[in-house]
C-alpha cells in the first residue's frame, strides 16, 4: 500500500510505502489460523524553497537573497516500521463462526520527529479484536464486533504521560440489498 499526504506551500508531509505478507493455514477441519507482517518505509519531508520569510522583506517586496534568519529547519527523513499479527477462526458449520486476533503495530518504535532529538517516538500500538457471525436465513445474518485498541499517545522527554484506549462494540443485523429496494432476492 501507499500513503502520501502533502499540505502548504512547503509540501510538508508524509509518504508511506507499506509491504504486507500473510498465510493462512488449516489446523483442524473447523480451525485456522492466519498469520501477518507488514513492513513500511516512511518518509517525512518539506521543501523550503518557496518560502517567503518576514526578513526577507526589504522595505518595498520580498528580496529572496536576504538572509531568512532561521536557524534550524527540520530535515527530511526516512524511518522503518513494522507491524505483525495473528487471528484465529473457527467455523464448526457453514452459519456460524468466531474469530479473534491480536496485533502489534510500529515494533520498532521509530522516532518520527522532524528534529534530531529523538524524543518523538512511535509507540507500540496493540489491537484486540474479535467477533462472530451466525446466519439466520438467505436475507440476514446477525455479525457483532469486538475491537480493543490501545495506543499510548502522549510521550514528552521520555516521561509517560498518558495512554488513549479505544473500545467498539456492536452488535449489527444485516440484510441483503433486496432489502433496501423491496425486492425479493434471486440467485
Amino acid at each position: 500500500s501507499f500513503y502520501s499526504d502533502k499540505a502548504g506551500k512547503t509540501n510538508m508531509g508524509l509518504g508511506q510505502l507499506n509491504l504486507s505478507f500473510a498465510y493462512k493455514i488449516r489446523m483442524r477441519d473447523e480451525h485456522f489460523f492466519s498469520g501477518g507482517l507488514q513492513l513500511g518505509i516512511v518518509q517525512r519531508m518539506a521543501f523550503y524553497e518557496d518560502i517567503k520569510w518576514d526578513r526577507q522583506y526589504n522595505g518595498v517586496g520580498h528580496d529572496p537573497l536576504l538572509p531568512s534568519g532561521e536557524t534550524k529547519l527540520p530535515d527530511n527523513h526516512s524511518y522503518f516500521d513494522a507491524g505483525v499479527g495473528l487471528v484465529w477462526d473457527y467455523v464448526p458449520q457453514k452459519k456460524f463462526r468466531v474469530k479473534c486476533g491480536l496485533a502489534l503495530s510500529h515494533l520498532n518504535m521509530a522516532t518520527s520527529s522532524y528534529f534530531d532529538d529523538g524524543t518523538d517516538k512511535l509507540n507500540l500500538k496493540t489491537v484486540f479484536h474479535g467477533g462472530g457471525e451466525l446466519v439466520i436465513d438467505e436475507q440476514f445474518t446477525i455479525i457483532q464486533e469486538i475491537n480493543e485498541e490501545n495506543l499510548k499517545i502522549f510521550n514528552h522527554n521520555k516521561e509517560k504521560i498518558g495512554y488513549q484506549w479505544y473500545s467498539e462494540y456492536f452488535v449489527d443485523l444485516i440484510a441483503a440489498a433486496g432489502r433496501f429496494s423491496g425486492q425479493k432476492i434471486t440467485k
